[in-house]
């Protein structure tokens, strides 16, 4: 048998020899021994877990003429047989090739015959998943009541894709990912006892390049001897699958939460050079980085690193804060190396962005102890200056307006774009004072209908009465092709019953809550404070804050109350003459 391959070679023979699946062994021995076995059984799981296998030696066991503990024998005629695929009574059928209707009325008419020699005729159907509807549909009544000496064990890799109605007919065991500790156990006893010298660190990188699959890490062990004899390391097992360097991921786990960006970004661009699958290295890194995360919260337990490994990634988690780890393991597990394989950049990127530490608390709030000196600007600014109202990403210092004195209105809090940028964690920097800033009023003023468009300092001396008055009309039709979120915004402003220019802010009075309400919603939108701003920039060369309220002891009438007579007016049209007309309770509304 020097010609077999490995995995088949150490297929296990007994449930004793199943690795990693201690519930399904477990069970399906005290079944057999108890003389419970099952007509039908599901078993599901990724490749190379052990379902077929664990399937044959139920077989066994259930026929085993020397049965001890629900254990096979595997020196009895029958347990030979089995073993060596000579048993009659032992019918594997590939699903995959064998999938349509005719194929399973084919198997439903010989169920019925009785076994040749065993106890029971033992029916495993791999990749069960692959069977057409009709073929399923054909299935379920022989399935549902088979003869007593039939029993039906269907393996499939995609239990999703199995009918509920085939579920409910079968005792269900799902076979979970050979864990790396056991997959290296079972290589060791492998490498013994064919003479093989291998380093931990070798069947380590074996194991985890099989991803839970025992059985490919078996091959992948095969391929090593026919490669490199009876002795080799974890370097040649890299070199052999193409794997990134595991020093290399190591180390650049160690820089990334040390802060040393010039070594780390050194570690990317040899491991690049050196011609490493980078999807590889990338998937070591962000689970080094998983594990530092996990030694940092006191849950190391779970990881399957060597002993080194451990080693270094408890000094390495010990360094940078928990948000500092949080966020180095949030970026390179975003990473996408897919678009370009090749390349080092997206991990290069990454690199440097968890380098950029985010600002201190205390940094933060310098700017609120000691506020910047407010610079004066000018009242209006050149056409070539002009600029749109921009919601920026980084911080900007805000000058605070000068104080109004209103006694029937509380205090303003004031927040800017910038200053919740700053608190993303974003690197603080000066913008040119020429671009205006997005300011949002407090939960207070929008209560109160005050909504503020951009605004430049000093703006109360820049725009008069007069001057407003006298280009009403023509920011009316300004603001008419400016959209905010949802509505036109001159159409909204026509509305208004009356405005008046107090201390820099614009007062818009309106007998209609409804475009009231539109406006207010409008103005709070960074669309429509946009459209607000480029409006009055245009038509008064400056832009100015903005309060909405009702006017007083004025109701909202019945044609302003319609939704159609609304939506006019929202699109820029005006109420010519009201007429009289019953209102929904049916009271009739007197004119003014």
């Amino acid at each position: 048998m020097s010609n077999q391959v490995l995995y088949r070679k150490w297929r296990p023979q007994g449930l004793e020899d199943v690795v990693g699946q201690e519930p399904v062994v477990r069970t399906l021995q005290q079944a057999v021994a108890q003389g419970r076995v099952a007509h039908a059984y599901l078993f599901c799981g990724p490749r190379g877990t052990g379902k077929t296998s664990t399937a044959r030696i139920l077989a066994k066991a259930v026929n085993c003429l020397n049965s001890q503990d629900g254990q096979p024998c595997n020196t009895c005629a029958l347990c030979t047989s089995i073993a060596g695929g000579e048993a009659m009574d032992l019918i594997e059928i590939d699903a995959a090739s064998n999938r349509g209707i005719d194929d399973i009325r084919n198997l439903r008419e010989k169920v019925y015959y009785s076994p040749s020699q065993a106890r029971y005729k033992v029916y495993i159907v791999d990749e069960v998943h692959m069977l057409t509807d009709p073929a399923f549909n054909a299935l379920l009544k022989t399935l549902e009541e088979p003869p007593p000496h039939a029993i039906f064990v269907l393996a499939t890799t995609e239990s999703h894709k199995v009918p509920p109605t085939v579920i409910s007919r079968c005792q269900r065991f799902d076979f979970r990912r050979i864990s790396p500790v056991a997959s290296v156990e079972r290589l060791r006893v492998i490498c013994e006892s064919e003479g093989i010298t291998a380093t931990d660190d070798a069947l380590w990188a074996i194991s985890k390049s099989a991803s839970g699959s025992l059985r490919d890490a078996i091959n992948v062990l095969d391929q090593m001897i026919v490669s490199y004899g009876g002795e080799f390391g974890a370097a040649q097992v890299q070199e052999l699958l193409g794997l990134g360097d595991e020093e290399g991921a190591l180390r650049l786990m160690e820089c990334v939460l040390a802060g040393e960006l010039a070594e780390g970004l050194g570690v990317i661009h040899s491991v690049a050079m050196n011609g490493a699958d980078l999807r590889q290295f990338h998937k070591q890194v962000v689970e080094y980085l998983r594990g530092a995360l996990l030694v940092r919260s006191g849950a190391e337990g779970g990881l399957d690193h060597s002993v080194e490994a451990l080693e270094r990634l408890k000094l390495a988690a010990a360094g940078p804060d928990m948000n500092a780890l949080v966020r180095a393991v949030r970026l390179f597990s975003q990473v996408d190396v897919r678009a370009d394989v090749s390349s080092p950049l997206p991990l290069e990127l990454a690199l440097v962005e968890a380098s950029l530490r985010a600002p201190s608390p205390v940094a933060q709030a310098a700017p609120a102890t000691a506020p910047p000196t407010p610079q004066p600007q000018p009242a209006s600014k050149p056409k070539a200056a002009e600029s749109t109202p921009v919601a920026s990403a980084r911080p900007v210092p805000v000058a605070p307006a000068p104080p109004v004195e209103k006694k029937a209105e509380p205090a303003i809090a004031e927040t800017s774009f910038s200053e919740a940028a700053a608190q993303e964690g974003s690197v603080q920097e000066p913008a040119p004072p020429s671009v205006p800033v997005v300011q949002q009023s407090s939960p207070a003023a929008v209560e109160q209908g005050i909504a503020k468009a951009p605004s430049a300092a000093s703006v109360a001396g820049a725009i008069d009465t007069e001057a407003l008055e006298g280009r009403w009309t023509e920011l009316i039709s300004a603001l008419q092709r400016k959209k905010g979120r949802r509505f036109y915004l001159g159409g909204l402003m026509r509305d208004s019953r009356s405005h008046d220019l107090e201390d820099g802010v614009l007062i818009l009075r309106f007998g209609s809550r409804s475009n009231m309400e539109r406006l207010k919603e409008e103005l709070q939108t960074p669309e429509g404070r946009k459209a607000m701003g480029e409006g009055m920039e245009a038509i008064l060369g400056s832009q100015m804050e903005v309060r909405v309220e009702m006017a007083e002891s004025v109701s909202e009438g019945p044609a302003q109350g319609g939704h159609l007579v609304r939506m006019a007016l929202a699109r820029g049209g005006r109420i010519v003459q009201e007429s009289e007309a019953k209102t929904a309770e049916g009271q009739e509304d007197q004119p003014d």
